[in-house]
């Protein structure tokens, strides 16, 4: 909504509120006020990508009602509150990509902590300064934990044994810290697992047996310091598996052949290992198969590959449905656990694209098609998508719709499939009335020259008006017609000097117009920030036309209303326009007489809306 500055503690007033969902607002940037501990009855805030720092307040665990508090990609700092662990009822938490730092706060004695949260389902805590070890405390057999994400911190000590005991877990990221020691061979409990990394770390000891994770779809394990070891055999049952990702673990001896059989292996990832023998690819391996690296390994031969895959060679681009000539809405989707790391099937792309449709449709958004482009994974493990949303009938979405649409994508209306895992957006900055130097479309042309035509025909009929009304009030008005007396056929042939006209330069016109606000814009009020549309600016011409009409030949006396102006048309809900103000008002000029009344009709005030025509 490319709103800027700073959250009010003006926001704590509104007892009721349940949702409030300022994503994306980028110049928004400050402190989150304490008062927003005030909104007792709020069940959703989402405050994904703005640029609120300091830290978290402590009065954001009073919110008993929480059910979704995303605070992602924003500037905070300072510790995780323990408060946080109050938030009872509490099911998605995301503190990603932010510059939190401390420990990970759990309970002791009467003080709160994220340990209490037995039935949130998701612990984002990623891209962080996050410090100290995982406590033990944190995970136990009565959580309902799906996601563990605490990679791209700063954590160290061992991986506690009782994220075993949690066995709702699907994605589990502990990558990219500091941690050692060996991981807990307990590890192997979560038989819903889906995603395990713990690559970039100092872990050391036996490589974990992970037999009887079936479900599991990416494996990581790399660059730790595990003990040197034959290659598991144990890897060649995960049926599951798309992706292994083992480089730099010590692993030695040959690669069974049978490794490359699973049915749905896509990327193997072994370099820098000390592998040797010969590479046996089979003739039964993996129609998925899509690349394999062995670098600095120690492979003596290899026996090529009979059939052949076709390698998909990725050119950075990603085949869209139907693109129209329009201001889509646009950011970029960031997946923190991937599945598969296969960039160059678009078939996964198409199939995001299918389901965010399905998630619009619903809400009967104008939406025409959705675009996703330029997949690439970011240093920290992220798979990035473009994201384009196309509107339908119109040029571009208003507010309602990049509103609905934002609230889609960052409170989870949106379910990826089930290989993309969990996600969140930045979204752009829409223009929602800029102009554009592209080819206007075919509906905009009909438009204008539909709406001219009415122009057009309404100038013609003003014109015969005003010519019926200049002839009847000739004598009348001709003592005040500063013209009257103007003849072109005398002096040098210019225009008449008018008093009181003059020239005004740039800078008088900045001070005049405030700058050049956007209030003394055309189609907004001074005060509102409700813009009309072209149409909307015609009924209102059309309106004020209808009552100036009635003044003058309906009305007994007929009245000229002598102050039209933007200010003294007054709009109704329904936004019609009503002809206001008759402080200056004056009977209308009889034209058989050859004076003009100063009879005034009531006092030189502004009469009450209630008699506006």
């Amino acid at each position: 909504m490319n709103l800027s500055g700073q959250l009010s503690a003006d926001i704590g007033s509104l007892s009721e509120l349940q949702t409030l969902d300022l994503s994306s607002n980028k110049l928004m940037t400050g402190p989150l006020p304490q008062a927003i501990g005030n909104l007792k009855n709020l069940s959703s805030l989402c405050l994904t990508g703005c640029g609120f720092s300091g830290p978290i307040p402590n009065e954001i665990g009073s919110l008993q009602q929480l059910l979704y508090l995303a605070l992602t990609s924003n500037r905070f700092s300072g510790p995780i509150p323990n408060s946080i662990g109050n938030l009872s009822n509490l099911y998605y938490l995301d503190l990603t990509d932010n510059q939190l730092s401390g420990s990970i706060p759990v309970s002791s004695g009467t003080i709160a902590g994220l340990d209490m949260l037995l039935q949130t389902r998701h612990f984002h805590l990623g891209k962080n300064q996050l410090s100290g070890t995982i406590p033990p405390q944190l995970f136990s057999s009565n959580m309902n934990a799906i996601h563990v994400l605490f990679d791209n911190n700063n954590l160290s000590g061992i991986i506690p044994s009782t994220i075993g005991l949690v066995q709702t877990l699907e994605v589990v990221r502990l990558d990219r810290n500091s941690l050692s020691g060996s991981v807990p061979s307990n590890i192997s409990n979560l038989a819903n697992l889906h995603e395990l990394a713990l690559s970039n770390n100092s872990l050391t000891g036996p490589m974990p047996n992970l037999t009887g994770m079936n479900l599991l779809n990416y494996l990581d394990m790399g660059n730790n310091s595990f003990d040197i070891s034959e290659f598991p055999p144990w890897l060649s049952s995960l049926q599951s598996l798309t992706t292994l990702m083992m480089e730099h673990t010590q692993l030695e001896g040959p690669i069974p052949a049978n490794l490359f059989s699973l049915p749905n292996l896509q990327i193997v990832e072994m370099s820098n290992n000390h592998l040797n023998g010969t590479l046996n690819i089979s003739t039964t391996f993996s129609d998925q198969l899509q690349s394999i690296d062995l670098q600095n390994n120690s492979i003596t031969n290899f026996d090529p590959i009979t059939g052949g895959n076709n390698i998909t060679i990725f050119s950075g681009q990603v085949p869209s449905s139907k693109c129209n000539c329009a201001y889509p809405y646009q950011g970029i989707l960031f997946f923190r656990a991937l599945s598969s790391l296969d960039l160059g099937n678009s078939s996964y792309y198409v199939a995001v694209e299918e389901y965010l449709m399905q998630t619009f449709e619903p809400s009967d958004l104008p939406v025409d098609s959705v675009s996703l482009s330029n997949p690439t994974i970011d240093s920290f493990g992220y798979l990035g998508l473009s994201l384009a949303v196309f509107p339908s009938g119109d040029d571009r979405f208003n507010k309602t719709g990049i509103t609905i649409i934002g609230y889609a994508l960052n409170n989870l209306s949106f379910r990826p499939p089930r290989l993309f895992g969990p996600y969140f957006l930045i979204a752009s900055i829409y223009d929602y009335y800029a102009g554009s130097n592209k080819k206007v479309s075919s509906g905009i042309i009909i438009g204008v020259a539909v709406g001219g035509s009415i122009l057009l025909l309404l100038l013609v009929l003003a014109g015969v008006y005003v010519f019926h009304q200049k002839k009847r009030a000739k004598r009348a008005t001709e003592q005040n017609n500063p013209f009257a007396n103007w003849d072109v056929n005398m002096g040098n042939g210019g225009v008449p000097q008018l008093k009181g006209a003059r020239r005004f330069s740039y800078e008088e016109l900045k001070k005049y117009t405030n700058n050049f606000s956007e209030a003394n814009g055309i189609g907004s009020g001074g005060k509102s920030r409700i813009r009309l549309d072209w149409m909307g600016r015609l009924n209102v011409a059309l309106g004020t036309a209808r009552g100036l009409v009635y003044l003058h030949e309906h009305a007994n006396p007929p009245i000229i209303h002598r102050d039209i102006k933007s200010s003294n048309i007054l709009l109704d809900e329904s936004l019609n326009a009503k002809v206001a103000d008759f402080g200056l008002s004056k009977p209308k000029v009889d034209s058989e007489r050859n004076y003009v009344t100063t009879q005034v009709k009531g006092t030189l005030v502004s009469k009450t809306p209630y008699y506006v025509c």
